[in-house]
């Protein structure tokens, strides 16, 4: 069985994943965004709010518990650039994140 990392935002769609996962038992740990709406029942389940700057050392911490599998649920506010504040993990990234937001825009980052 695999472990589900949830990258949480606003809406009802968050709501409704968590409760389908929680029904079949499968094992999962949210995360939710400064700045961004966060449902009762994320706040109600395993959860962490972060920053978007440190989204990089959270997976991979959660990764080396064994979630292997990521999911987008819900909306999410686009940050300012000052806003992000990337840490150590996050910087090592800034050349890659750079050449494809180049290629393509920020939608172009999630579809690698």
């Amino acid at each position: 069985m695999y472990k589900i990392i949830l990258l949480t935002g606003g809406g009802r769609l968050p709501d409704e994943v968590i409760k389908s996962l929680k029904k079949n038992k499968k094992i999962f740990f949210c995360i939710g965004f400064e700045g961004n709406p966060v449902s009762k029942i994320v706040l109600k389940s395993e959860h962490k709010i972060i920053n978007f700057g440190s989204i990089v050392t959270e997976l991979k911490k959660l990764n080396s518990k064994g979630y292997s599998h990521v999911l987008l649920v819900g909306n999410l506010n686009r940050p300012s650039l000052k806003e992000i504040k990337p840490d150590f993990n996050s910087l090592k990234l800034i050349p890659y994140f750079t050449k494809v937001l180049l290629e393509g825009g920020d939608n172009n980052i999630l579809s690698y």
